[in-house]
């Protein structure tokens, strides 16, 4: 029960991840969102490259601290679609959530931990700027934090999470949130 009960940081109850193995679907992966979207007892659809559960992808880059020096960081990262942060019932604690112009990573939101761990409170995270290792010159910065969430294992440490909102052309999960009344139509469907 202690896994079941836990606070993960996201409503679990009643998501659905579907693993998009079919390159077709992946094409035409924004159709196939507004064909769920449209079945009676869909709630919210969205996209990732991974699961919270499954154990997240790493990458490094720098991102301003409170003294306003760029300092390499690591964080666990997955790319999300529109309405990620929505459809998870995530906390957003401060900002806003991905708009279309966010995407190609121009925009991103981080978790509590990471924002305190670079000296901030979650408002004032808000607007951070980061840049890749690569020597990029593109505008980036922090526009959202959302309060922690399980990643793996609960019994693993909490870490830093960055979320970045990407074209659908690297999804490998529709994220679906079903009315629990319907639970059973829309599975069928």
């Amino acid at each position: 029960n202690f896994g079941r009960d836990m606070d993960t940081g996201f409503e679990k109850k009643d998501l659905v991840f579907i693993n998009i193995r079919d390159s077709v679907i992946r094409k035409q992966l924004a159709v196939f969102q507004q064909d769920l979207k449209n079945i009676k007892g869909v709630l919210d659809v969205s996209t990732t490259n991974d699961t919270p559960e499954s154990g997240i992808n790493e990458f490094s880059f720098e991102l301003e601290n409170a003294d306003g020096e760029f300092i390499l960081t690591s964080s666990q990262s997955m790319d999300v679609g529109l309405d990620f942060i929505e459809t998870m019932q995530m906390q957003l604690l401060a900002g806003r959530v991905f708009k279309e112009s966010d995407s190609g990573f121009k925009g991103l939101i981080i978790n509590r931990f990471l924002a305190e761990k670079l000296g901030y409170t979650p408002e004032k995270a808000i607007g951070t700027r980061l840049r890749f290792p690569n020597g990029e010159d593109i505008d980036r910065s922090v526009i959202g934090v959302i309060e922690n969430i399980v990643m793996g294992s609960a019994t693993v440490p909490q870490q830093s999470l960055t979320l970045g909102f990407d074209e659908q052309n690297r999804m490998a999960f529709l994220v679906v949130r079903v009315d629990e009344d319907n639970q059973q139509e829309v599975l069928m469907a």
